[in-house]
């Protein structure tokens, strides 16, 4: 029987293990990487269907965004699942192709027949899970678990270990469970929201002990169910996870995970991290989204086409004198166009700006008295202005 040890590690163990953990996302420019689970996860989106063409179009342009791992599917349910990982490996050979497998000997097996470098197994740990899935106590989960990975010593590909509904879970029996996946091999252990019920600080105290005492790779799937998931992805890559999964849109079960958009401009323009083309985002994301029936919202963080229009008299004063006022990101990188208008909103400040952007010197016009047209006209059409609105007023004041 296997003994595990599970008691505390020496301080020099456990500060050593901390130290490497935070050296190695202070000093590097990429030493986490992004899971993608949209041919994964995504799938499990009520009433997506994707063909096997769709399927390697999404792999293509997520190749092309520099994704670190595809997750491509999930054993048992895709029959053209072979067919996509030759196609992975034939155009997009420098990335690592992985897949979701039942935690069962017999799938695991054929799961490596299909030639990913990863396989993710899953075991329920919460105790809900525990008894009404699969119909035991937490003494046989981990019989089940023990019983299964002493049979994966064959597998040619490396073996992941998602702990399902980890959230709602007794975190020393989740401890326990991921040291003996350790001690069994397992190269990696997943944690996972299953319920989306976490919240930062709170996901940041549950990690840190498997930070501590897992010195195998470390990741963390979050779903949405709260609107966290994006914030706990980031917390998790703070507090030294090494792998998170997102998906394009945050596609999946229920209300998705953490949205690869936003993660990944996050992480490229706030934290400098290279080596991912951003700038091929949009066109991808505006591909899934109609395959998903996904509407993508003028106002969606990241992605909204309206995120640099502009009409508030105060912001739109500043971004005249400086652009990085009231900018996250130049839009240019994301494919976007900066739009200040005048309406209702305006003052002063705002329009004097728009009549320098449009080569008029504001010292000749009646700018208060522009100011009350531009409020009125935008007042009864019920929108900002164009700017042929507001040439065609210029007029008028000169007539």
């Amino acid at each position: 029987m296997l003994t595990l040890k599970l008691g505390p590690c020496t301080d020099d163990i456990e500060g050593s293990r901390v130290i490497r953990a935070v050296l190695r996302h202070a000093l590097c420019k990429k030493v986490f990487m992004l899971i993608d689970t949209t041919l994964r996860e995504g799938d499990q989106r009520y009433g997506l269907y994707l063909s096997l063409e769709q399927k390697k179009v999404i792999v293509d342009g997520l190749h092309r965004l520099g994704l670190d791992e595809l997750e491509t599917g999930s054993v048992g349910r895709d029959e053209e699942l072979e067919t996509l990982i030759k196609y992975a490996r034939q155009h997009h050979g420098s990335t690592k192709i992985s897949l979701w497998s039942p935690c069962r000997i017999q799938e695991l097996e054929y799961a490596d027949s299909l030639d990913p470098d990863i396989i993710s197994a899953a075991l329920p740990v919460s105790d809900l899970h525990i008894e009404k899935r699969l119909g035991l106590d937490r003494c046989g989960a981990l019989r089940l678990l023990e019983r299964t990975l002493a049979g994966t010593d064959k597998l040619k590909a490396k073996l992941s270990l998602g702990l399902e509904d980890f959230s709602r879970a007794d975190r020393e029996f989740a401890l326990r469970a991921a040291l003996m996946a350790r001690d069994l091999g397992v190269w990696r252990v997943r944690l996972s929201d299953t319920l989306g019920v976490m919240e930062p600080g709170e996901l940041m105290e549950a990690v840190r002990p498997f930070r501590e005492k897992l010195d195998i790779s470390l990741a963390f799937h979050g779903h949405n169910d709260f609107g966290m998931a994006t914030a706990n992805a980031l917390t998790a890559l703070s507090c030294g996870v090494d792998y998170v999964d997102v998906s394009l849109l945050g596609i999946g079960e229920r209300a998705g995970i953490a949205r690869l958009e936003e993660v990944l401009t996050f992480l490229v323009y706030n934290k400098g991290h290279a080596g991912y083309d951003v700038q091929s985002l949009p066109e991808l994301s505006t591909c899934v989204a109609g395959l998903a029936g996904v509407h993508i919202n003028p106002d969606r963080a990241v992605l909204g086409r309206q995120l640099f229009h502009c009409e508030s008299g105060l912001h739109a004063d500043a971004l005249y004198k400086s652009f990085d006022l009231f900018e996250p990101f130049e839009p240019h990188k994301m494919g976007m166009q900066r739009r200040i208008s005048l309406g209702r909103k305006s003052g002063a400040g705002a329009v004097r700006g728009k009549l320098m952007e449009m080569g008029v010197n504001p010292d000749f016009v009646d700018l208060e008295g522009l100011v009350r047209d531009v409020r009125r006209a935008a007042s009864i059409k019920g929108s900002p202005l164009d700017d042929e609105q507001v040439v065609s007023m210029l007029q008028g004041q000169a007539g």
